[in-house]
């Protein structure tokens, strides 16, 4: 069956357990843990998928009906049972969500399950069966049934029978056989009987994902395609687990596809690695040389995948409101040692691509999250609803369509964990991080991040990166995930009521192009790999400065100093060959008007 990816999103990082010296923001929990805590272990597959809201109408939940074929632990009375997990598509309402584990029919291994979190009132499922996955993304070891082996987050388990089922025997004692499926056992190439696809070349390297970007894959034995619901499917590394587990392109991304060559659009939530091709006979070939990702953009499954756009909500963006309520042992947010942090990492966002976020929406008593619903609030984690163990902080985006066509961020809660909660200490700056402690600035920014509609990147330091380390400071996005953002607002831009930019450095000349008869252009192309040209143009002879500007204020390039001449408009270019990544700032000073605008150059 045609493993598929789900998007429902709302975006986080995990944490280690305490005292742990490792870095992985994941952190794992063994294989002995989870046979111990899960109430039910079952091995089986997923048949079928619905979505729900929870009681209040707060969040969306889907419903995965799994059809048992083997108990290792649990109620043995019934031979299907409903595996809940975030997020989902409700009519023309949706949220996407971050760490959470993504399923989809076809999905077949050994679910770790335990006691729901939600269920809906208006739900005819018997709720004594259904269950959410023990560990999150860790409660399912998915089977890959071509190759004969399985996986989670952390291990592959190169014979099912021999190095999963054997653990879960010798801890549980033999399972309950409910139907009669065979675990396929590991194939070597001599052992296949179909050909094997071999992948010569593919373009352009590198690309994005999540923005409807194609990826041409050129080779052999690719067979033609099986259409919907095969195994032809092109998978890709996860970026919400660094690679660990794989997303495969649904068929609403396949542009073309022979025997000798694949067309298909990269979907949200690859990353950098090496991909597979699998074909309609379930034979596999991988990639010899990675797959760069720059930027990973959210998007919304709904008859496809659609792109996510940032609304003009208020005054041109979104206004966010600070959580004051204290009960259920909250904390305070607008009083807390957070805001200014929180402060810094917004203010970074502004300035590197105009993201309209802001925090003027002054406080409000709520602590509810909604993400569909207003207000948009930063907040504390409290008792009552508190962060799972493992996680620093969620971005819970929700999303509205008219037609189905056009999907809108209809609100984001940002939540964060209490200081001192599960031996998780903050750093609040704007001093470096000891290894004692976790950087408050660097989670805000990744949290905004997901706000600003990015999702995860394979590229530890990343600022989008899935982990997060105690005692590392990320404050800054890179150039590569600046350029994502602008992509974001960009193509906000394009449709109504989208995103009004914010000038980063106060000059709002996407509003007022021309002062005192000088005009200075976007550049094109921007994010720009290589060249990126730009120009001036004057109503009348006007002595002007054009120079670049790093973020920091210092002057990298003056590319023009003297009389420039009306007729036309002057192109100036500024080339990655001579600058290093980054953001910078391209001005043009008249005598007495700066017009500046940003730019961000990529390796």
């Amino acid at each position: 069956m045609k493993i598929r990816t789900t998007l429902f999103v709302l975006a986080g990082l995990i944490i280690p357990t305490p005292l742990a010296a490792q870095t992985a923001a994941l952190y794992e929990i063994s294989l002995d843990q989870r046979i111990e805590k899960a109430s039910a272990i079952v091995e089986g597959r997923v048949v079928s998928q619905s979505s729900f809201w929870d009681e209040q109408e707060h969040l969306i939940y889907t419903s995965n009906r799994v059809e048992v074929y083997r108990v290792f632990k649990g109620d043995r009375a019934s031979d299907e049972i409903d595996i809940v997990t975030y997020g989902g598509v409700i009519g023309h309402r949706a949220q996407v969500v971050h760490p959470a584990l993504q399923l989809a029919p076809g999905d077949v291994g050994v679910f770790f399950a335990a006691a729901p979190r939600a269920v809906s009132k208006t739900s005819t499922v018997d709720h004594s069966l259904q269950f959410s996955p023990y560990a999150s993304v860790q409660g399912f070891a998915r089977y890959d049934e071509a190759a004969g082996t399985a996986s989670d987050v952390f291990h592959v388990y190169a014979d099912i029978v021999e190095d999963l089922h054997a653990r879960l025997v010798e801890k549980l004692g033999a399972p309950l056989l409910l139907r009669d499926y065979k675990p396929p056992e590991p194939q070597s190439l001599s052992a296949k009987t179909q050909q094997v696809p071999v992948i010569t070349s593919f373009s352009p390297n590198p690309i994005t994902a999540g923005n409807a970007a194609v990826l041409t894959i050129n080779g052999t034995g690719f067979e033609t395609y099986g259409g919907a619901g095969s195994n032809s499917v092109v998978f890709f590394p996860n970026a919400d687990d660094g690679g660990g587990t794989l997303n495969g392109t649904p068929d609403s991304e396949v542009e073309s596809w022979t025997d000798t060559r694949i067309e298909v659009r990269v979907p949200t939530r690859a990353g950098t690695g090496a991909f597979t091709v699998q074909t309609a006979g379930n034979s596999q070939g991988s990639s010899a040389t990675a797959l760069t990702v720059d930027y990973n953009l959210i998007n919304v499954a709904f008859q496809g995948f659609k792109r996510t756009i940032l609304e003009a909500k208020n005054n041109g963006g979104y206004s966010l409101m600070m959580s004051t309520n204290t009960s259920n042992q909250g904390v305070d947010f607008s009083t807390s040692t957070a805001v200014g942090p929180f402060e810094r990492a917004l203010a970074t966002w502004q300035q590197t691509t105009g993201f309209n976020m802001r925090n003027d929406g002054g406080t409000t008593t709520s602590n509810v999250v909604a993400p569909n619903d207003d207000p948009d609030i930063v907040l504390f984690d409290n008792d009552s609803n508190p962060l799972g163990a493992g996680i620093l902080g969620r971005a819970f985006s929700g999303f509205s369509s008219l037609t189905g066509q056009d999907w809108y961020v209809a609100g984001v809660d940002i939540q964060f964990r209490r200081d001192g909660t599960d031996n998780i200490t903050w750093n609040f700056g704007p001093t470096a991080t000891g290894f004692c402690c976790f950087d408050f600035e660097t989670v805000a920014l990744h949290e905004l991040g997901h706000a600003h509609q990015l999702g995860h990147s394979i590229s530890p330091g990343d600022a989008m990166h899935f982990q997060i380390a105690n005692g590392t400071d990320v404050r800054t996005p890179n150039a590569v995930e600046i350029g994502g953002g602008n992509d974001v607002l960009d193509f906000s831009a394009t449709k109504p009521n989208g995103m009004v930019r914010l000038n980063p450095v106060g000059i709002e000349d996407e509003q007022a192009p021309e002062l005192d008869g000088l005009r200075l252009s976007a550049a094109y192309p921007n994010p720009a790999r290589g060249e990126a040209v730009f120009s001036v143009e004057v109503e009348r002879p006007k002595s002007i400065t054009v120079e670049v500007f790093d973020v920091l204020g210092r002057r990298v390039m003056r590319l023009y100093d003297g009389l420039l001449a009306p007729g036309g408009a002057t192109d100036f270019s500024v080339s990655s060959r001579e600058l290093p990544p980054g953001v910078y700032l391209y001005t043009v000073r008249g005598e007495s008007t700066v017009l500046t605008r940003s730019l961000v150059l990529m390796p």
